[in-house]
């Protein structure tokens, strides 16, 4: 049993360590999932983004996009 709890730990850990290692490295992140606007914006680092074009937004699988 102690076993199996050292080895959980140890996985937690570091998927947690490589989690950080790449939100560290993240430039931008724009989801997508406004529903109106002609504004994208950027989760991370404030890189907001115009729409260009003719966009629909549309409900989408996890939100809207």
């Amino acid at each position: 049993m102690i076993r199996v709890i050292i080895i959980l730990v140890s996985v937690c850990f570091v998927s947690l360590t490589i989690n950080n290692a790449f939100s560290a490295n993240l430039i931008g992140h724009w989801p997508l999932d406004q529903n109106s606007g002609e504004e994208v914006k950027d989760v991370v680092g404030g890189h907001h983004g115009k729409i260009i074009g003719k966009a629909k937004w549309v409900r989408g699988q996890f939100g809207n996009g």
